[in-house]
């Protein structure tokens, strides 16, 4: 079972990060937890005000990793360290969590497949054809539009996209497992259509306790 530890941050005032800041924030975690590069740990990306290649920090930003419950506890090493993206210094506060929930229909932000998987030339509908491998039901998939995600200077190019008419429980399974590669950077992570962004509860709740 997996769940969501969502980190408060506090920042200088006026911070923006990249808005390609996936390996960025997956390299200043794995400085601090080298066992975050553990696969089956996802990092989500940060969200705030978008500003064309930029994100603007606001008092809602948090950083999220989807973790097995049983492993969550490694993440305590987190609290109170300081993390740079890019120019700019983030400092992560007394986590809270948040239960993965059903849901019909999840976004799934900057998808990437390997080569070997999409067929020659890489083409839009071998893409799609690769997608319906790697989620294994029959549901309608959208491609919203190009994502690209930097990893040492080299650009890498997925999709966002949109899945619909999913069945509840099957939801559950595609958010444990993500699609496709790079989720330690933010690719392929299924979220609600709302994504992570969350208020801030008035007291985060630790994240050694099991959810109800």
């Amino acid at each position: 079972m997996k769940i969501d530890i969502l980190f408060p941050l506090s920042f200088r005032h006026e911070s923006i990060i990249p808005r390609d800041h996936g390996y960025l924030l997956y390299s200043g975690i794995s400085r601090i937890i080298p066992k975050i590069h553990n696969d089956d740990v996802f990092i989500h990306r940060i969200h705030g005000i978008n500003e064309r290649n930029w994100i603007r920090l606001t008092n809602y930003s948090v950083i999220g990793i989807r973790i097995n419950i049983d492993e969550a506890e490694c993440l305590r090493e987190l609290v109170g360290s300081r993390i740079r993206i890019g120019k700019e210094e983030v400092w992560l506060g007394k986590p809270g969590y948040r239960k993965i929930e059903m849901s019909d229909k999840l976004f799934v932000p900057g998808v990437t497949i390997k080569f070997c998987e999409i067929g020659s030339g890489g083409l839009l509908g071998n893409f799609m054809d690769a997608i319906h491998k790697k989620i294994g039901i029959d549901i309608k998939v959208e491609i919203k539009r190009r994502a690209y995600t930097e990893v040492k200077g080299k650009k890498l190019c997925g999709y966002d996209i949109f899945l619909d008419g999913i069945d509840l429980k099957e939801s559950i399974r595609l958010q444990e497992e993500g699609i496709g590669g790079r989720k330690r950077m933010g690719c392929g992570i299924p979220v609600k259509p709302k994504g992570i962004i969350i208020q801030r509860s008035p007291g985060p709740i630790a994240y050694s306790t099991t959810p109800a």
